[in-house]
């Protein structure tokens, strides 16, 4: 939940930069401005990846307890099978994605991409 939270201030962070690169008189405030809108982009893409991930995990794991009422024991048991081999999936794109992220967020964290944003 935190790092959907954290998806979301970078989406906004990708649409302020972009929204003002056009609007800053300085070659280099430009230029800043621009790389955080990729930094952003970077990030939000990434943990994006990683919701999803979770979410198809949930709904695999929740659909998967669910049998329908006249389906015999061995398509149940094989689309439980399959679900669980999909969520076990899901789970090492999550771990995968975890990993990643931090240096995602290292490269949109750094003081000059801010400086764009000083009065």
């Amino acid at each position: 939940t935190a790092l959907h939270e954290v998806r979301i201030e970078a989406k906004r962070l990708r649409y302020l930069s972009e929204a003002a690169a056009p609007f800053l008189a300085s070659s280099p405030h430009r230029k800043a401005a621009k790389v955080t809108a990729e930094a952003a982009t970077d990030l939000q893409d990434v943990l994006g990846q990683l919701h999803d991930a979770a979410v198809t995990e949930q709904w695999l794991r929740a659909a998967s307890t669910r049998a329908p009422g006249r389906t015999k024991v061995a398509v149940v048991f094989a689309a439980g099978l399959a679900a669980g081999e999909l969520a076990t999936r899901a789970q090492k794109r999550q771990r995968a994605l975890r990993k990643k992220w931090p240096a995602a967020w290292a490269r949109l964290h750094t003081g000059e991409l801010h400086r764009w944003m000083e009065p």
